[in-house]
């Protein structure tokens, strides 16, 4: 290894290791401030959560972006402070599991974006409390089941991404009746039945790259139906 190369190595380490830090360490630093009711901390090395629910102003956030971060871990009740959230990012991160009932206190989110993490499995009860969710994104994690109910209180959701991950079964897709699209691409899926779901709003489903042997059943869907399927 030639010198140049190694200098590079150690430089990248260094940043890497400057980078990594708390929502706490941000704050002290004067690196955190919240603007618009947006705080905006995406590729900030950021490894934990600690601090969040003491910046001042918290509660008044609705966006948070904590996009392309270190994260591994949400702790429990780290968002109770920010019921007026609209819309939260955690894509990009390393997240494995959600402690249950985490997202309780977000009565008024609309965009959730978990897509790109290890998220191998979900509690049945975590969008329980979320009932004004639009947008759901979950593609691209490790998901291999679902909770057949999980989403059942999600009535205004119109659009959900389950792609690139090891789903075989769907859940339950009851009171969706505005979904507009449905992302399962790139699954495990032998099959794909709808029967019994309330789809009436769907104009999109992505299922290619799934291992299908019997095609799409779906009592909803008659030959008039506007459903592109891709």
């Amino acid at each position: 290894m030639t010198l140049v190369k190694k200098i590079l190595i150690l430089a990248c380490i260094n940043v890497y290791s400057v980078g990594a830090t708390s929502i706490r360490t941000l704050v002290e630093r004067g690196a955190v401030s919240i603007e618009n009711k947006g705080l905006r901390l995406p590729k900030k090395g950021i490894t934990s959560l600690d601090g969040l629910d003491g910046i001042p102003g918290i509660q008044l956030v609705e966006y948070l972006n904590l996009s392309d971060n270190l994260l591994k871990e949400l702790p429990s009740g780290i968002f109770r402070k920010l019921g007026n959230l609209v819309i939260l990012k955690l894509d990009n991160n390393e997240i494995k599991n959600l402690p249950p009932g985490i997202f309780d206190s977000l009565g008024n989110l609309v965009y959730l974006d978990l897509s790109h993490n290890k998220l191998s499995m979900l509690d049945q009860e975590i969008f329980s409390k979320t009932t004004k969710l639009q947008s759901i994104d979950l593609g691209y994690n490790k998901l291999s089941i679902l909770p057949s109910e999980i989403f059942r209180q999600l009535r205004k959701l119109q659009y959900l991404h389950l792609e690139n991950n090891k789903l075989v079964e769907l859940p339950k897709l009851t009171n969706l009746a505005h979904l507009e699209m449905l992302n399962l691409k790139n699954n495990r899926f032998g099959k794909i039945d709808f029967n019994g779901a309330d789809l009436k709003s769907l104009t999109k489903l992505y299922i290619s790259g799934n291992p299908l042997q019997s095609g799409v059943k779906c009592s909803i869907f008659d030959p008039s139906s506007d459903v592109e399927i891709f």
